[in-house]
């Protein structure tokens, strides 16, 4: 049989589909074991949370919105307001009524205001928050008075108060979104769906997931393991002669009939069968395969070596014989390890047939052969 002179392989990755399925087989306990840390994680983070809201509600919290009206000519002015109602000159002022009111003085950490335009009619809501139901309203109120004032002697805006501060309950939550609830009703904290599913918690497990898919492909990049038939032949210069189930003697007595076959044919009765590393799959077959060819009665001298990729013994037995057959174990040779097999075989100028692969027994099949 005419042999290639050039092999196409230049030691690229090899990647297939039942490489990176064996790969994702052996590695899913660690998949399972980081979305487990994950999960723990997203779990810690949301009893913290949750501790945090629990927290919140406990504290006598309230918020005051009065509606006004300034004619500002459709302009939003809700940023300067609010940054009026922060000015220091507002702040003492409020302090000063606080104080003067039996209230205990101002908090910057608890006393807040904001200022938001309502819709596109000059309308502007005033919200204030503080400790305490009492406190909670008076600020409103004082709030709201101190902005009509301001607005018409800084700005010379006219306005006027629409509705008076309605009070309500809050609370801040750990995400940092504030729920609203009336004066009577009672402040709940509850686990939903959603705790578990913020944007956040969801980052934490797709990072989780994306550094096992990671280092899976790591893993694959640099699994030089021959999977399939389709990288041998990627490697091989010479055909597939057959393909056996390993430990099936149906597939063992295939082989004899292939073998006693070429003997006939060829007239080389002297076969090497020749495994590039250490031969466990060889191993494990030839006995099975020289029994077949005992009950043929075959005139076929069988032998076998292992290390072609290292042993120069090896080597010397493959030169000697009359017909080598390369045979490789499909989850255990070495894709490198089986191209200098070749190339050493070559070297040598033993006599290469084809090559055998050797498949796990409990992958099931109709087993092929071919010359």
């Amino acid at each position: 049989m005419e042999q290639k002179t050039t092999r196409e392989w230049k030691g690229e990755m090899l990647v297939s589909t039942r490489k990176i399925w064996c790969n994702i087989k052996k590695y899913w306990i660690l998949g399972a074991a980081v979305l487990v840390i994950c999960a723990v994680l997203v779990g810690l983070l949301t009893f913290r949370e949750y501790r945090a809201d629990l927290a919140s509600a406990a504290m006598d919290t309230y918020q005051g919105q009065a509606l006004v009206y300034i004619d500002s000519g459709d302009e939003d002015y809700s940023d300067a307001y609010s940054a009026l109602l922060y000015s220091e000159r507002i702040r003492e002022q409020v302090n000063e009524a606080l104080l003067a009111n039996g209230f205990e003085e101002f908090d910057k950490n608890l006393d807040t205001a904001n200022v938001d335009m309502s819709g596109t009619s000059m309308c502007y809501r005033v919200i204030v928050r503080s400790i305490g139901l009492e406190r909670t309203q008076f600020l409103a109120q004082e709030y709201t008075r101190l902005l009509l004032e301001e607005a018409r002697e800084i700005m010379g805006l006219r306005g006027e108060l629409i509705d008076e501060p309605v009070m309500t309950t809050y609370m801040t939550r750990a995400n940092g979104s504030v729920e609203i609830f009336e004066l009577d009703e009672p402040r709940t904290v509850t686990l939903s769906l959603s705790s578990f599913l913020s944007w956040n918690k969801i980052m934490i497990i797709g990072a989780g997931v994306f550094l096992w898919c990671a280092f899976v492909a790591v893993k694959v990049f640099y699994d030089c393991t021959l999977r399939s038939r389709e990288e041998m032949d990627q490697i091989s210069p010479v055909p597939c002669f057959c393909e056996i189930q390993k430990g099936d003697r149906e597939s063992a007595r295939l082989l004899a009939a292939l073998l006693d076959a070429v003997g006939e044919q060829t007239q080389k009765r002297q076969i090497l069968l020749i495994a590039p590393g250490a031969g466990k799959g060889l191993t494990a077959a030839f006995d099975a395969i020289q029994e077949a060819l005992k009950e043929r009665k075959s005139g076929v001298g069988l032998e076998m070596a292992a290390q072609a990729a290292v042993s120069a013994d090896s080597l010397d037995q493959a030169r000697d014989a009359q017909l080598v057959y390369l045979f490789a174990s499909v989850d255990e040779d070495d894709a490198n390890e089986t191209d200098r097999a070749f190339a050493n075989l070559s070297t040598v100028g033993a006599e290469l047939e084809g090559y055998i692969i050797s498949k796990p027994s409990h992958r099931r099949g109709k087993t092929k052969a071919s010359r």
